[in-house]
């Protein structure tokens, strides 16, 4: 006789006997919910913001909407923009709303700590009846909440987090322990590098102890759409990006807060499946659509069966053939550059652009992002203003696309324009 995992549920019975019956209508459905968790994580709120609460809104009935499932939402720091008591009103009010279904689960970020109607701890704890670090049972798999404090983690977390997970490395073996934390662990996800600025070092001591502890955070805004917002080495990080707006790493022409980052809130839903393996949905909420592929974390979550690792962005993007830049626009010391989006096998993340004089010496050179995480409405093309050219100068453009992994593409390039008198 076959061995049934869990046993047969009273709403299943009913359906049974119904079906029996001479009296059931074939018609009528009856959805059993999971035995296995499904749950929502989003990041960066910042209850506050002039269009924070419409962008909140939206993007919990997307994340409803699109999984009827959902056992609980966890919302990783950075729930008010400057720790107001009237902040932590709005988000009460928009939760008990939107959310009033789910039980939430809240975290103390960076921004819940400035100028303070109060202690923010106290604050916090107050006004959301929530302790600061939980340890939690959904459907019997382990999740882990740690806050921020003081801008860090201190020894309390650092505390809090290894028994924790040491208690549910045994309590639940076999099976992924998910952590939550609003600043994640350095030299990890998009965002946490060291250059750019996002990632702490405090804890990846602990997790290294880990591999079946799956982190999420946000903190950096760096959007989700980019391949390295999921990290395995010695465990599993996850980048949530932002509800509010996006960022993009320092060094670029176009500075942290490229064309159309207001119009970037995102999430990720996460479904664990019958044979321990999770899904991860990527959600671009402002345009209500999955970012693809989904990310499939595979069981056995012991490290054997990491697939994000070590990856090197496969093939550099290409352009057409017959692709070039075209120059409009021209002035005695500027034109105007338009130019084809490339191709990439994930994402194109940036493109460099040099002008070179008639010496073929690069003149002068700058970067333009993709704009990859407008999704749905990323541009086909590019236009881009070249300014500080010298008069009755010739010069060519070149194009080069350059991918996450840095991978660059073949260069394309203009035919020889003169600037004007």
């Amino acid at each position: 006789m076959k061995n049934f995992k869990c046993p047969l549920s009273i709403i299943s019975l009913l359906f049974f006997l119904a079906a029996c019956t001479n009296d059931f209508d074939e018609t009528q459905v009856i959805t059993e919910k999971s035995i296995y968790p499904n749950f929502a994580v989003i990041s960066d709120i910042h209850i506050g913001r002039p269009d924070s609460k419409d962008k909140v809104i939206k993007t919990l009935n997307v994340m409803s909407s699109r999984n009827p499932q959902l056992d609980a939402i966890f919302v990783v720091g950075d729930l008010t923009d400057t720790s107001k008591d009237s902040q932590y009103n709005g988000l009460i009010q928009i939760f008990s709303t939107y959310a009033s279904n789910l039980p939430v689960y809240y975290m103390l970020g960076n921004h819940d700590q400035l100028w303070t109607d109060g202690n923010p701890e106290t604050l916090y704890i107050n006004k959301l009846k929530q302790p600061l670090h939980q340890y939690i049972d959904i459907k019997g798999f382990p999740f882990i909440t740690i806050s921020l404090r003081g801008g860090g983690y201190t020894q309390e977390e650092i505390d809090f987090l290894s028994l924790s997970l040491e208690d549910a490395s045994k309590r639940y073996p076999g099976l992924p322990i998910f952590v939550f934390a609003h600043i994640g662990v350095i030299n990890t996800v998009y965002g946490t590098g060291q250059h750019e600025g996002w990632g702490s070092g405090t804890l990846a001591h602990v997790f290294e102890k880990y591999p079946q502890a799956i982190l999420f955070s946000g903190h950096s805004h760096f959007p989700i759409g980019d391949p390295r917002s999921i990290h395995q080495e010695s465990f599993t990080s996850v980048n949530l990006g932002s509800v509010t707006y996006s960022e993009i790493e320092s060094g670029f022409s176009e500075g942290e807060h490229p064309p159309g980052n207001n119009e970037v809130t995102e999430g990720v839903i996460v479904a664990v499946k019958e044979n321990l393996d999770l899904e991860i949905e990527r959600w671009d909420t402002y345009r209500n659509e999955e970012i693809l592929p989904r990310w499939v974390i595979k069981a056995p979550h012991n490290g054997s069966a990491f697939t994000y690792s070590n990856r090197n962005g496969g093939n550099a993007p290409v352009f057409k053939e017959n692709d070039i830049p075209i120059i409009n626009d021209i002035t005695p010391n500027g034109c105007v550059v338009l130019f084809p989006q490339a191709t990439d096998d994930e994402v194109v993340h940036h493109y460099i652009i040099e002008i070179s004089n008639n010496s073929d010496q690069v003149y002068r050179s700058i970067t333009i992002f993709s704009q990859f995480y407008l999704n749905s409405l990323m541009p086909t093309s590019l236009k881009t203003n070249i300014a500080n050219l010298e008069s009755e100068t010739r010069y060519t453009v070149q194009i080069t696309a350059v991918d996450s992994y840095s991978n660059k593409s073949a260069k394309i390039k203009s035919t020889e324009f003169t600037t004007g008198l």
